[in-house]
């Protein structure tokens, strides 16, 4: 077998793994595949590694523990969030036993966790575990360590969905500037940085600021990743947010076009069901790009229309691995 980390672009999850920064989660692959194919030949594997570690290790060998989180990750990522937590609870828990708070797996439950409980909406919840794992890797990996920007990242995403965003805004402008340091202006992890403060911005009404920060999110997603990236589908409908919200709205068309093409772009590449594409739907709805007169566009956008008010990578969670970036 091949081993494929999340970043590699030949692994679809890595696509959409990433309500804000991307998690460390592998797929074993032996052959390329048609990009739909990817998400059940996954799921498949996960499930398969999962039960045979179960039955050969035992419940709380860290293979075992490995296998838990992705697949929880996994079926978060689908929207499976029922599926999804008792795995991840299962996880936190015995990591916490058999490893210890500060374990490098521990601290992945913990974050898969809370990044869960926030899909759900239990944000009170899943403050106090994102909290935890912040201040740990903080202390055990440094300010500069990705596992630490993640946790940043995703600690700021939850206080901006509580409304907290006094708390969110040094989270995420930390989180940009050390990304930016560190891994450069044209990495996917640093568009997704420049995003996330840009719609934080936005939600505060300070439209000046983030204009530039979304325009140079969108403009350098599409030359680094192309235009039907799910990043860059977000990034254009972050950026026709922005346009909307402005007094006047002078860049009313620009807005439009925008949501247009994420719209059908989502459709093409990731199918009507991808939380992706439901957002997006939401948005355009909102937005009045889908025309009363297209009517199965009108039937399928008004099924989404309650996903317009979804604040995170698909929030884009749905933390890339780093669950990690924000529509706004």
């Amino acid at each position: 077998f091949r081993l494929y980390p999340i970043e590699h672009p030949s692994n679809f999850i890595v696509q959409y793994c990433q309500v804000h920064r991307r998690i460390p989660l592998f797929v074993f692959c032996g052959m390329q595949q048609p990009r739909q194919s990817w998400e059940h030949h996954a799921m498949n594997l996960l499930r398969e590694a999962l039960r045979s570690r179960r039955q050969v290790l035992g419940d709380r060998h860290p293979d075992t523990l490995f296998s838990i989180n992705n697949l929880g990750r996994l079926l978060q990522v689908q929207g499976k969030s029922e599926e999804a937590e008792p795995l991840c609870r299962e996880a936190e828990q015995i990591s916490r036993i058999a490893m210890g708070n500060h374990h490098t797996l521990t601290l992945t439950a913990i974050n898969n966790l809370g990044m869960l409980l926030h899909a759900q909406g239990k944000l009170a919840e899943a403050e106090p575990l994102l909290r935890e794992g912040l201040t740990i890797r903080r202390r055990a990996l440094g300010d500069r360590h990705q596992d630490t920007l993640t946790s940043i990242n995703n600690l700021g995403a939850l206080l901006r969905a509580r409304g907290k965003l006094g708390e969110a805004e040094p989270l995420f402008r930390e989180d940009l500037s050390t990304t930016r340091q560190v891994l450069g202006n044209s990495h996917p992890d640093t568009l997704i940085s420049i995003n996330n403060l840009g719609v934080l911005l936005k939600a505060q009404g300070k439209l000046d600021e983030a204009e530039p920060l979304l325009t140079e999110a969108l403009a350098t997603s599409r030359q680094v990743l192309g235009d039907r990236h799910p990043d860059s589908l977000v990034s254009m409908c972050n950026l026709a947010a922005l346009y909307l919200a402005q007094p006047g709205k002078p860049h009313w068309k620009e807005a439009h076009e925008l949501l247009q093409s994420a719209v059908h772009i989502s459709l093409d590449t990731l199918g009507a069901s991808h939380p992706y594409t439901k957002a997006i739907m939401g948005h355009a709805l909102k937005a009045g790009v889908v025309q009363k007169e297209d009517s199965s566009m009108m039937i399928l956008a008004q099924s989404f229309v309650g996903w317009a008010l979804v604040g995170a990578a698909v929030v884009l969670l749905i933390s890339r691995s780093r669950q990690r970036q924000h529509l706004g």
